[in-house]
């Protein structure tokens, strides 16, 4: 069986991004990278999209262009209602007819599979939880000797702003790592324990992560999946992570043993269970290596693609 990976094309948007700045700038490679993708799937068996939009438009040409081969598998697929009804209906009924082309959609969330599967009406082959995975990463940083700090990131979903509320009148400094998008928001926190890093090499990064007391993960939307990536990087490489109790982070975080949850938008909470960390180092070493455990017995990359290959090669049969 052939199988070929679209990946994500490039993108760039600006942080309050116009409808004409969407459609040439996110829309329009999308649509042109699902036409080559759609073209040159056509003499493989599978098609696998790692975006959800780009797998939307290739059902959409399958549809268009009456295929039922190959066999298409989405990932990243996520549907966010808009408060315009008219927008919101239309985006629905697109994605709905798209995604009855669609063989396979890998979501990193059980919560999720409920929720689509009920919204469009999908049957239980056609979705799928697959957990996240990553690589682990191999590290040999030496502490560096500066001052303690405590650290936060992520590119989407994030709610630094609630982040700034609970940290108001804690002496500790936060070294938030995020886009450049963010960083425009961020520029009004009048708090000199604000640390703001963007476009930070990979290496660089997790040693920002190693290096921390701990990590703080604010979701803004419960009802969507996000921050898996920085939520398994943090706890691979032994690091106590206070996170929010939402669709994207409850499947690998088990409360009090490998993490935190906290109830999303609550800064009290969220300031709540940071001072107790600050309070308790040792539970901060006990939630360490309880993270770390997990990520290398259930949450590595062999799990994780195991799983997906599992998922295709079980579609042959349907």
């Amino acid at each position: 069986m052939d199988v070929i990976k679209m990946k994500t094309p490039p993108f760039h948007l600006n942080y309050a991004p116009t409808l004409f700045s969407k459609v040439t700038r996110m829309w329009l490679p999308f649509f042109l990278f699902a036409i080559r993708g759609f073209i040159k799937g056509l003499r493989y068996d599978v098609v696998v999209s790692w975006s959800g939009v780009v797998g939307l438009f290739v059902g959409f040409f399958k549809l268009v262009f009456f295929r039922n081969k190959p066999k298409l598998f989405v990932k990243t697929f996520i549907f966010r209602p808009r408060a315009n009804r008219i927008i919101n209906l239309l985006r629905f009924w697109f994605c709905k007819i798209c995604a009855k082309k669609m063989d396979g959609i890998i979501c990193h969330s059980s919560d999720e599979v409920s929720y689509y599967r009920n919204l469009f009406h999908l049957s239980h082959q056609q979705i799928r939880f697959v957990p996240y995975g990553i690589e682990l990463p191999e590290v040999s940083f030496q502490r560096k000797g500066e001052n303690p700090y405590i650290a936060s990131a992520g590119k989407s979903n994030r709610d630094y702003e609630l982040l700034r509320r609970a940290m108001d009148g804690i002496q500790m400094k936060i070294k938030v790592y995020c886009s450049k998008d963010y960083q425009k928001s961020l520029r009004n926190i009048k708090n000199s324990n604000f640390e703001i890093h963007t476009d930070t090499p990979l290496e660089e990064f997790l040693r920002a992560l190693w290096d921390s007391l701990f990590v703080v993960i604010p979701l803004k939307i419960p009802e969507m999946s996000s921050g898996q990536l920085v939520l398994l990087q943090a706890m691979a490489l032994g690091k106590a992570v206070v996170v929010t109790d939402c669709w994207g982070t409850r499947d690998y975080v088990k409360h009090m043993e490998n993490g935190i949850l906290v109830t999303p938008n609550d800064a009290s909470k969220l300031r709540e269970k940071i001072l107790y960390l600050l309070d308790n180092p040792e539970e901060v070493g006990k939630l360490s290596r309880n993270a770390k455990k997990t990520v290398e017995q259930y949450f590595n990359i062999r799990s994780f693609a195991s799983s997906i290959g599992n998922y295709i090669e079980e579609s042959r049969w349907h």
